[in-house]
């Protein structure tokens, strides 16, 4: 299953172990260098939810984008979110800007004495409703 969903696309260098459930469901970690990271699906009738989280990713040699694209190109969500984590606050205000998708807001928080988290909620923008979008997102 991880060649056949792309996932496998997600992390070219890393080493996977993968488990199926039964009847559905997939999990998987990964080590890469000194980088892990984790894939959880859950497929239901009338929605489904997959989760990819990573740790240990060097900021300045990991292309963000690159990766957040690889993971919208395998799983096609309508809406995503997105929390960066990082000791340096500087390396947490990665600009995320995904073709195809509508950032609804950006959040910034201070953890701890030198943590820094980001939070970017998308929609794709095929979803976006402008009916529905409050004017202050659309000046962003």
């Amino acid at each position: 299953m991880t060649e056949d969903s792309g996932i496998r696309k997600i992390l070219l260098q890393s080493e996977i172990c993968a488990f199926e459930f039964d009847p559905c469901g997939y999990s998987m970690n990964s080590v890469e260098r000194g980088a892990i990271s984790t894939i959880h699906v859950t497929p239901e009738d009338g929605f489904s939810y997959a989760s990819f989280e990573a740790a240990g990713y060097d900021s300045k040699m990991a292309n963000l984008a690159q990766l957040v694209e690889r993971v919208l190109a395998c799983f096609k969500p309508a809406e995503l979110s997105i929390a960066l984590g990082a000791d340096n606050g500087l390396e947490c205000r990665i600009p995320l800007d995904l073709d195809g998708y509508f950032c609804k807001e950006r959040s910034f928080a201070m953890v701890g004495n030198d943590g820094f988290v980001t939070f970017h909620p998308f929609l794709r923008a095929a979803e976006v409703c402008f009916s529905q979008v409050h004017p202050e997102m659309l000046l962003e």
